[in-house]
């Protein structure tokens, strides 16, 4: 049985801010050590964010980054003009070169709940993509 002394996961030249309109692409870095064996193994990380438009937004990752379509984690910040909506976002298509995210607005009428696609502009749509192991 093997006993793994130490476990060190470093996250390298990751920034603290994400700058509008730029993505951010960086990898993780994972070092094992035992009594007989040194591993690293190295994890492509994509940090972006896009405004939403009108049919979704679709975020594409440089060629060659990911072999198996990452895990994607996405969420939404709404715009100050619309801070009580109820938003909902929705993973349409995830591969290898991008991620397609929709979102939508829940309004409530009465003792029904109506969804539609949410309006160009009125939510900041954040997506963390990670290669999967």
């Amino acid at each position: 049985m093997k006993k793994i002394i130490l476990h060190i996961i470093t996250i390298v030249s990751i920034t603290s801010a994400l700058c509008y309109g730029t993505e951010k692409t960086r990898f993780i870095s994972e070092r094992i050590t035992s009594k007989k064996m040194l591993s690293r193994t190295k994890m492509y990380l994509v940090l972006d964010q896009q405004l939403y438009t009108t049919g979704g937004v679709t975020f594409t990752y440089p060629s060659g980054m990911f072999t198996n379509p990452p895990t994607v984690q996405v969420s939404i910040e709404p715009n100050p003009l619309n801070p009580n909506s109820n938003f909902l976002v929705e993973v349409i298509s995830n591969t290898t070169q991008e991620t397609v995210v929709m979102v939508y607005v829940a309004q409530y009428t009465g003792e029904s709940i109506v969804v539609t696609e949410a309006p160009a502009g009125s939510a900041l749509v954040y997506l963390n993509a990670q290669e999967n192991e």
